[in-house]
């Protein structure tokens, strides 16, 4: 498989990912419910594609801008996990403040790489 064909597969998956982190609660709910995973599925899925991201972002493959914007998902989602599990219950997920960090900078992300 081609560099290129790596890239394009990654840019999909990570917009699919950052689609999932901008989703209300409750479509994250249903999206979750329907795998039969915990909410904190969302954030793996995106985790490993990030660091495919790192690997390509240093290969020159993917735009610094969108890199960057990428940083700050992550960065985001580390913060929530060092607070323990407390940030992954569905009462936090619906009304807490680092969740609508979290979706605010999804839905930016995704500007970002739309317009990459």
């Amino acid at each position: 498989m081609s560099r290129q064909v790596k890239r394009d597969i990654l840019l999909r998956d990570l917009r699919r990912s950052l689609e999932q982190l901008s989703w209300n609660a409750e479509r994250q709910f249903a999206y979750v419910d329907d795998l039969g995973v915990d909410v904190d599925e969302i954030a793996l899925e995106f985790d490993d594609l990030f660091r495919i991201a790192e690997s390509m972002a240093t290969q020159g493959l993917i735009s610094d801008n969108f890199f960057t914007h990428l940083k700050s998902v992550d960065s985001q989602l580390s913060t929530m996990t060092s607070k323990g599990t407390e940030v992954w219950r569905r009462e936090k997920v619906k009304d807490s403040e680092e969740w609508e960090t979290l979706r605010k900078l999804a839905i930016e992300t995704l500007r970002v790489a739309n317009s990459d």
